[in-house]
């Protein structure tokens, strides 16, 4: 039987195998631009050119990888990244012009800039965050956002800040939680879908064929918010209730994973809506400094197996340094290590992979149930801290927080 990798991982595989080397020419060779100033950027550059480097079908919203239709930018021109090379003469006449290029997360976006500024472009621009980050900032942040965006979607993806503003319309909009019950109830045998918790108004729900009986008292007219755990089973249900005449569906972008990896600093709300039964704590990259100094005598473990913590990976992707002060300890050896530790039980400990690999909670889960107090896992793991550092506003610092990051590594 063919093995059917999860969204999760299909989304951290897609990233890195553009995120080669990239970051180290931000400002260098191209212009990066946050999201927060792109509408200024766009007006201040007329006759600029829109280039979207994704596949066609996700430029299309018609992509096997249903988390990567995300609609698109109007007007943009689509040149896949992996066309672009021999395609690149068909932007010549933008060689003088402002060209400002977006993906899905900003990483094949980084690529297509570096190479279009060794091609001679001289007005690069590399859109920060990509797609998503529109969609999760919406026009509260990016003030042209409705303006730019299009999609053949019958639903309306939003971030956490959007739906806590719908969870305060109880009259107006209904959460619904569309995850299995395992996951739902916290008791999977994959242990990141545990730590995902749960929003405290949705309504549980099924999914898939019990789905219309759970909606068959609410209004056509109202507004349903689904959610679920990487947002593929909530994209289903909305078109599942699309074709029953609901006409407003809204869908939390990437589910619960994007609920926990957001930071407070963006979402001030996010503890006052979220239940977490986890035995460990889930900190962001932008809480480091605060979890830093409120940890006295702190253990950083580094999960990953020692090639890679040393960047002798094979896959060169993994070999981007680490988390400053951390001591490897490779995820199938952390139960047998941590039963010699005469520390104390109350030590801090953060626990963090490349990325939020299952493994990385399942070892925060056997820490604390051996009886230390103060575990928490780094949501996104060093892939998360490096590409915040280069993609969101005022996050440049947790650069401070890698460490022995290869001469040729982002």
């Amino acid at each position: 039987m063919k093995k059917v990798l999860p969204m999760s991982t299909l989304l951290v595989l897609l990233l890195v195998s553009y995120s080669h080397a990239q970051y180290k020419n931000d400002n260098k060779t191209y212009k990066t631009v946050y999201l927060e100033e792109l509408c200024k950027e766009l007006k201040q550059h007329p006759g600029y050119l829109l280039l979207d480097v994704r596949s066609p079908g996700e430029y299309a919203d018609t992509s096997q990888f249903t988390n990567y239709n995300i609609g698109h930018l109007e007007n943009a021109i689509n040149i896949d990244i992996r066309e672009l090379p021999k395609r690149v003469g068909e932007l010549d006449a933008y060689k003088s012009k402002p060209i400002f290029i977006y993906c899905s997360h900003s990483q094949r976006s980084r690529r297509a800039s570096t190479l279009l500024a060794e091609k001679g472009f001289t007005q690069v621009f590399n859109i920060n965050e990509g797609l998503t980050g529109l969609q999760v900032k919406g026009n509260a942040v990016v003030g042209c956002a409705a303006q730019l965006h299009g999609t053949t979607n019958r639903f309306r993806l939003i971030g956490p800040a959007e739906l806590i503003s719908l969870a305060r319309q109880p009259g107006n909009a209904v959460l619904l939680d569309v995850r299995p019950d395992s996951s739902y109830k916290g008791i999977s045998s994959n242990e990141k879908l545990n730590a995902f918790g749960k929003i405290k108004t949705a309504r549980p729900v099924a999914g898939g064929i019990d789905v219309l009986e759970a909606v068959k008292d609410i209004p056509k007219r109202k507004t349903i918010v689904l959610v679920d755990d990487f947002g593929e089973g909530s994209r289903k249900v909305a078109n599942i209730l699309a074709d029953q005449g609901y006409t407003d569906i809204r869908v939390l972008l990437e589910g619960m994973d994007k609920w926990m990896a957001t930071s407070p600093a963006d979402l001030p709300e996010k503890y006052d809506w979220w239940i977490s039964s986890a035995p460990y704590k889930v900190i962001t990259p932008s809480e480091l400094d605060t979890w830093s100094a409120s940890a006295k005598d702190p253990l950083i473990i580094d999960i990953r197996d020692t090639l890679a913590f040393h960047n002798q990976a094979k896959e060169e992707y993994l070999n981007k340094g680490n988390i400053r002060n951390a001591v490897n300890i490779p995820y199938p050896l952390m139960q047998e290590s941590a039963s010699s530790w005469s520390f104390s039980k109350d030590r801090p400990i953060l626990v963090y992979g490349f990325s939020s690999q299952p493994e990385t909670f399942s070892a925060a889960k056997m820490l604390a149930l051996s009886g230390y107090k103060k575990v928490a896992v780094l949501s996104g793991g060093l892939f998360a801290v490096r590409w915040q550092a280069a993609n969101i506003r005022g996050r440049i610092a947790l650069n401070n927080w890698v460490v022995n990051v290869p001469p040729d590594g982002f």
